[in-house]
């Protein structure tokens, strides 16, 4: 969004909900002078905010007396990776940049989470002993069945033996990555991208499979289904190693948003 001049008057002012500029840390919301309505800029649970929420004169953040924190910055270029979020609604009007923690959100290093070599290597065990019982049947119904509908059997075996073997392999090789625009899913099939904005919490979910418990981690999402986090299935329920993945999650989610 390029800069452009206005007409002198400030066009974008920071509504936070917090008492003051260190309780939250972070820019949540832009309110645009010349159109009088806010955007957020990032989901701010606290306040009841979703990303791209517009508040108009009245509402939660912006009452009709004056907010509890208001803070103006001169007038300046926007800085890198900002643009996207300020949306003016008179498109004259020159933003104004106010305190905002984007350069470090920038310049925040990828970090992957997945399985490693040990975790790799076990997971192979346990889904290729699974793959061998279902040739097993397979090949005992070739062998002892000579009916006309056995290779309807046998060939649904096939299918669901092609099935598990590519779930097995996004389960050991899929991975997750953590990144300034948020994570990045990296499977066997596919690849996309979740929004920081867009998560609303990270969860470990923990279900009960053939007498033993399997725990993974979920990410809830602010609109749509959770997914599940690759590379990070473990049958131990006590799993250091889950909840250090858990936490790195949390951590690049709390600095993209800004706390």
């Amino acid at each position: 969004m390029p800069a452009r001049q206005s007409d002198g008057a400030v066009s974008t002012l920071l509504i936070s909900a917090c008492p003051g500029p260190s309780a939250c840390g972070a820019v949540h919301t832009y309110l645009f002078v010349d159109g009088l309505e806010v955007v957020a800029r990032s989901d701010n649970r606290m306040a009841g905010l979703a990303p791209g929420q517009l508040l108009r004169p009245g509402g939660p953040l912006y009452p009709t007396d004056t907010p509890r924190h208001v803070e103006v910055a001169a007038q300046q270029q926007p800085e890198p990776g900002l643009d996207r979020h300020l949306r003016p609604i008179n498109p004259q009007a020159r933003p104004v940049i106010v305190r905002t923690d984007v350069d470090s959100i920038m310049d925040m290093p990828d970090v992957r989470i997945g399985f490693n070599s040990d975790d790799r290597r076990r997971s192979w065990w346990r889904n290729g002993l699974v793959t061998l019982a279902l040739a097993g049947v397979m090949v005992a119904m070739i062998l002892s069945t000579h009916e006309p509908s056995k290779w309807w059997f046998v060939g649904g075996l096939g299918i669901l033996a092609v099935v598990a073997f590519v779930g097995t392999v996004n389960l050991i090789y899929g991975r997750v990555l953590l990144t300034a625009r948020g994570l990045e899913f990296r499977t066997f099939v596919s690849r996309r991208i979740i929004p920081w904005n867009e998560v609303a919490d990270i969860e470990t979910r923990r279900r009960a499979v053939r007498s033993r418990v399997l725990c993974d981690l979920r990410v809830v999402r602010v609109r749509g289904r959770s997914l599940t986090i690759p590379g990070t299935a473990t049958s131990r329920v006590m799993d250091a190693e889950l909840e250090r993945k858990q936490l790195a999650i949390r951590e690049g989610w709390s600095r993209a948003v800004g706390g």
